[in-house]
Order: structure tokens, then C-alpha cells, then sequence
């Protein structure tokens, strides 16, 4: 299919008529026959050899095609293939379904959304381009992935676009209006001609020839209060909720926002609910770029003034409510919050020693300050001298040090947490782990470590940096299930056994005999807590469409959407998790030792940006028929020319040989 991108260049086939009207008014000369003198006859031969009939013609069709030629080099003339429709008959509608476009129109019957509004321009669209037969509609949703909803449909499709619009639903993420545009661009390489529809509720600078773009959002009948985000600190001792409100729109506002703490404990073992009540004011600055005010207010339940009390101090929480009370405003999804986190992954740790040192003490305390934001670590240190009982269970890690106590000999192995054995002596054997000690090997000087696997339990820590003077010489039974990852000498100093209902450390070394406990030490227990203990989750409120990694301190975790079960993870972790709706999301984490479930529950959200129902574009892309024609055909031009340059020397040729 050829296309002439300047049709005015066409005029110069006029020249046409003035290559006939000067062949029309040519003098023609008769041949006459003159006396036979040697001079007259050499003038016969001159006349005789005048250009034939036939051969002038062939010479005036060769000059015509010079002039046509010129002509169509003039007009621009590109070849497309026939894929291309070089008509206005193609549509390429976007749609934009992110969360904004829930915005609805306020206090009016109606009371129809943005996405309801653009949908009904669509068909309307739709149904004046099928009034011809040969039209052609796609039609991409603009949502964090754009993609076609519909694509290529003709008027004999249109029940099934009718039924794709009906069902469409609102994206809880942000709009991806640029990927959008770009997908749209594609559809325009391949037909320059297509019309490009942008129905949204973004207000959008010039976009190009190719589009027109619709804004939806209705400045003097819509505007929208939310919460967008809620930040937890401890300041001197006490939770204070630093709350994030926001106000679209031009209005003037007065609400509440009500504050409820669920299951609020001291330490005590009590729990209770506190109920607070702010005052929340909003007086929207019309002259402001996107019609929005923020205010952040932080929130203490000992504050009075929101009916907080003196001794609401609390160290623990379920859950906490944040809402908008009473509230019709054009969003009803972002008048709520939920804030999580309040309860703080607990690792209990029991240390017993037959000589007690401070390494492992220092250590987790260290660890205690450093990971406070997430850990509570809590270091019992048993000493029978003082009438502590040396148990089996209720501890996430047990560290018996120089010995086994005969409890432990006599009740077995604790089965609901992970067991260090740091330099255990020959009692070791007793447990029946198929270990055994065969005697110690002491050495003259501080002698390096070294490791033959990749472990996490040495991640970060160089392991010739470790130095031993002495150690024991432990062998493994050849059904043993310990895996050694570390030695000296190629004797094994650390030996792991990680299955599902036993998790067993074995150093067949005293520290106090090493240089084990500096900064590598420090490493290794940080290690040891991410090994066996990870954090489930790193935060506790997520926007939608965000992605989690998900670790596991058990066997597997199992996925609750409210109150559905959505899966159980098992396997390989950590795992990536993308949240696709809106709400609580719970995680159960099942341990195989002999422990109890772990519960966590995260807040997703839809994003801020969504909730500022009146947005500028801060990007550009212009989409310009005219400029993408070129990119998509084959320039004739050359062939043209070409083509011309040989009429031209034939021409010559035929004029050279005739007339001279």
C-alpha cells in the first residue's frame, strides 16, 4: 500500500501539459527533394538523418516519465505493508481503573464514579465508530500493568466488548498512564492513522495529534479525607501513632477521627481496649497546585486532650484502628487504617554453664539493642545455686556450656527450641546423637579455622579469622545426621544438625580458649537468630500491589485473606508475596518442634497517591501521527529516482545518436 505524505508535490505533473502543448506547437519540416549537387546532397543526408517518427515518440514518453518522476519524489511516497490501515477507523481507548477513579461525584442521586463516567464514554465512543464496518476498537486499562482488555474487535464483536466493559473493576494500585501511552504507541506504528482515546481522572499537558485525552475528575462536586499512613515510635517509654491525614478537593471540613487500641497490655498479663477521639479540621487551599492539604498528627493514649489517661501506658498491642468517622466523602475506602506491629517477635534463650563467662550473655545483649525495633530478646542465665530449674522447654534457645546437666539427661533434649552445645564433655554420648569425644588436641599457638561448605551460620565472618589452642576430637557415627561446616586442623569445630524436630548445635571447643568471642562471635549469633529464627515479616503495612518477602522460623506458614485461606508456603525461604487487595492479611507460621503457632497479621493499603483525587502529570510523551508515519513505511524515493536517471540517459542516448 503506498501512501503520498505530501500530495501538493503531485502538481508537478503539470508539467506534463507543458511537455504536450510544446510537442503540439513544434514546427514540422517537410522533406523536399533538391538538385544532385555534392553540396546539396550532403544536406539530404543531414535531413534524412532527422529523428524517426517512432523513436520520437519513445522520447517524448521518456521525458513525461522525468517529469512524473520528479513529480512523485516531490509527493514523498512510502510504501506500507498491508497490515497498515491507513484510516481513522481504528480506536485505541485507555482506560485508567487505579483507585482514584472510585471517586465519586458527592451528595448527587447518582452518585456515579469516574470509572462508571469513563465507561459510558467509551461505548458511546465505540458505537459512533461502528456506524462503519470496517472500524477496529482496542482497548487498554491503564492499572501498575497495563494491558488490552480487548484488542482488534470489529462491530461483530461488540457484545463481547460490552460484556469486558460491564465487568471491569477497579485497580487497587497505582495507574501506569505512561506504560499505558507506550502500548498505545505500539498500535500507532502500525496504523499512524489511529485515534487515541485517554479517558482518566490526570490532567495532562499536549499529548500529541494522536490523542485526545479526557480528564474525569469533577473539581466542584468531588472531594476526598484519608488516612494515608500511620508511623509507630517509642518516645520515653510510650507508643506514639504519628498519623497522616489528607484532604482533596475545595472544602472545608470538620470530623473525628476515632483511635482504637485493641488488646493493650503492660506486662501485666491484662489486656485491654483504649478508645481515643481526635479532632480533625481541614481548610483546603484552592490556589494550591493539586486542591490538597496534609496534616500529620501524632497520638499518645496518655494525651487528654483526645480522652487519652495518665496511666494508658502500655508495651504490647493487637491492633490499633484508626477512622474517619462519620464521613461521605467521595473515597470511603481510605477512611480507615489498621496499624500492626505491636507485638514484638519474643526469642527467649536459656544458658546454662558449669563455668559461667559472659561471652554468650554480652552477646545477645548487644543483639537485644540492636534489634529492638523488631526482636525482644530475653536472656535467662540459670544458676541452680540459686534455686533455678534448668528446663527442657518454653525457650526458643537452650546453651549448655562445658556439660550436660543431668536434667537434661534425664528428660532428653528440649524439642520446641535450638540446642548449643558449646564444649560438651563426654556426656555428650549419652544423648544419643551418634557423637562421641576422643579426647582433646591442644595446640602451641592460636591456629586458624577454616570452612568446606557455604553456611549461613558463617555469613559475613572470614573463618580464617577464628583461632583455637585447644579443642575436642569428636568423631561422627556414620548414621550421625550432624553436618560439620567447620574445622581446624580438618577436625570438625562446628558441626549443625537442621531438620524438622531437631535443631542441634555442636562447638567441641571453649571460647574461653579462642578468639571467638570478638566481632566474629558478635556475627555469629546475628546469624544464628536469621537462621533459625527469622523475622516472618520486616514491616507490617504494605501498599497494594507491593511485593513481601516472607521468611519462615518453622516447617511452613499458612495465608489468611480475612477470613479466608488463601495458601500454605512451604520449601525454599525466604519468598516473594505480592498483595493484590486491600485489608488483613494473617500469616500462621507451623513450627515442627513442639511449639505453638505464630501469628502476624500486615495492613495493605491503597497508595497516597490514589487517595489525592486531583493530580498534574509530571511526565511527557507526544504521540504525533504525523512525525511515527515515517518510522513505519519504506521511502520510495530512491527507486524513483533511480528510475528517472535511467529514462534521462535513454533520452540522451536517442537525442546523441539521431540528431547530432
Amino acid at each position: 500500500m503506498i501512501r503520498w505524505l505530501a500530495p501538493l508535490g503531485l502538481l508537478g505533473l503539470l508539467g506534463l501539459v507543458i511537455l504536450l502543448i510544446i510537442y503540439l506547437i513544434k514546427p514540422d519540416y517537410k522533406e523536399k527533394k533538391i538538385s544532385s549537387t555534392f553540396v546539396w546532397n550532403q544536406v539530404l543526408k543531414q535531413n534524412r538523418r532527422q529523428l524517426p517518427v517512432i523513436y520520437q515518440i519513445i522520447t517524448f514518453l521518456l521525458q513525461g516519465l522525468i517529469i512524473t518522476s520528479l513529480a512523485f519524489c516531490l509527493a514523498q511516497p512510502f510504501l506500507f505493508s498491508k497490515d497498515a490501515k491507513m484510516k481513522d477507523l481504528e480506536h485505541v481507548i485507555i482506560l485508567d481503573t487505579s483507585m482514584s477513579m472510585k471517586s465519586k461525584i458527592v451528595n448527587e442521586n447518582d452518585g456515579s464514579t469516574r470509572l462508571e463516567r469513563a465507561i459510558a464514554e467509551t461505548k458511546k465512543n465505540i458505537n459512533n465508530l461502528f456506524k462503519n464496518k470496517d472500524s477496529t476498537v482496542y482497548i487498554i486499562l491503564a492499572n501498575e500493568n497495563p494491558n488490552y482488555l480487548v484488542a482488534g474487535y470489529t462491530p461483530m464483536q461488540r457484545e463481547g466488548i460490552e460484556k469486558a466493559l460491564n465487568s471491569l473493576t477497579y485497580s487497587f494500585g497505582e495507574a501506569d498512564l505512561e506504560g499505558a501511552l507506550q502500548l498505545a504507541e505500539e498500535r500507532l506504528n502500525v496504523n499512524p492513522y489511529a485515534k487515541i482515546f485517554l479517558y482518566t481522572d490526570t490532567e495532562f499537558g499536549d499529548l500529541g495529534n494522536a490523542v485526545t485525552a479526557i480528564n474525569f475528575a469533577n473539581i466542584e462536586k468531588e472531594w476526598n479525607v484519608s488516612i494515608s499512613g500511620c508511623d509507630v515510635a517509642i518516645i520515653n517509654n510510650e507508643f506514639v501513632f504519628d498519623v497522616t491525614l489528607k484532604c482533596s478537593g475545595n472544602v472545608t471540613i470538620q470530623t473525628n477521627l476515632s483511635v482504637t487500641i485493641k488488646n493493650a497490655e503492660n506486662g501485666d498479663g491484662i489486656k485491654q481496649t483504649y478508645q481515643l477521639n481526635v479532632p480533625v479540621n481541614f481548610a483546603v487551599n484552592e490556589n494550591s497546585l493539586n486542591h490538597e492539604t496534609t496534616l500529620e498528627i501524632p497520638i499518645t493514649a496518655t494525651n487528654k486532650d483526645y480522652g487519652g489517661k495518665d496511666n494508658w501506658f502500655f508495651s504490647t498491642y493487637e491492633e490499633v484502628r484508626l477512622e474517619l468517622t462519620d464521613l461521605n466523602d467521595s473515597i470511603l475506602s481510605d477512611n480507615y487504617y489498621l496499624v500492626y506491629g505491636g507485638e514484638k517477635d519474643t526469642i527467649k534463650i536459656e544458658y546454662w554453664s558449669k563455668t559461667y563467662n559472659v561471652f554468650w550473655q554480652y552477646g545477645f545483649s548487644n543483639l537485644a539493642n540492636n534489634m529492638s525495633k523488631n526482636r525482644d530478646i530475653r536472656f535467662q542465665q540459670i544458676n541452680t545455686d540459686y534455686g533455678l530449674e534448668i528446663k527442657n522447654n518454653g525457650y526458643d534457645f537452650y546453651i549448655f556450656e562445658h556439660s550436660i546437666p543431668q536434667e537434661i539427661i534425664e528428660k532428653g533434649l528440649p524439642d520446641d527450641g535450638i540446642v548449643i552445645l558449646s564444649n560438651p564433655d563426654d556426656r555428650i554420648k549419652e544423648l544419643n546423637l551418634g557423637l562421641s569425644l576422643n579426647g582433646m588436641s591442644t595446640l602451641s599457638t592460636l591456629t586458624s579455622c577454616s570452612s568446606k561448605i557455604d553456611t549461613p551460620l558463617l555469613q559475613y565472618i572470614e573463618p580464617s579469622s577464628i583461632g583455637v589452642t585447644q579443642y575436642s576430637n569428636i568423631s561422627l557415627a556414620s548414621d550421625s545426621l550432624f553436618v560439620p561446616v567447620l574445622f581446624c586442623n580438618n577436625d570438625p569445630l562446628m558441626l549443625v544438625q537442621n531438620n524438622i524436630n531437631s535443631k542441634i548445635i555442636v562447638l567441641p571447643f571453649s571460647i574461653n580458649m579462642s578468639n571467638f568471642y570478638g566481632r566474629s562471635f558478635q556475627i555469629f549469633l546475628y546469624n544464628l537468630l536469621n537462621y533459625f529464627m527469622p523475622v516472618t515479616l520486616v514491616k507490617y503495612d504494605y501498599l497494594a500491589n507491593e511485593t513481601a518477602k516472607i521468611s519462615c522460623k518453622g516447617i511452613s506458614i499458612d495465608l489468611y485473606y480475612e477470613d479466608k485461606k488463601l495458601n500454605t508456603f512451604t520449601g525454599d525461604f525466604p519468598l516473594d508475596y505480592r498483595f493484590e487487595d486491600i485489608g488483613t492479611y494473617t500469616f500462621i507460621t507451623k513450627f515442627g518442634l513442639n511449639k505453638p503457632d505464630e501469628v502476624r497479621k500486615v495492613y495493605v493499603h491503597i497508595p497516597s497517591k490514589e487517595s489525592s483525587i486531583f493530580e498534574i502529570s509530571q511526565f511527557r510523551i507526544i504521540l504525533d501521527n504525523q512525525e511515527l508515519t515515517k518510522e513505519i513505511g519504506h521511502d520510495l524515493s530512491m527507486y524513483i529516482i533511480l528510475a528517472m536517471f535511467i529514462c534521462l540517459i535513454a533520452e540522451w542516448y536517442l537525442q546523441f545518436k539521431y540528431i547530432i
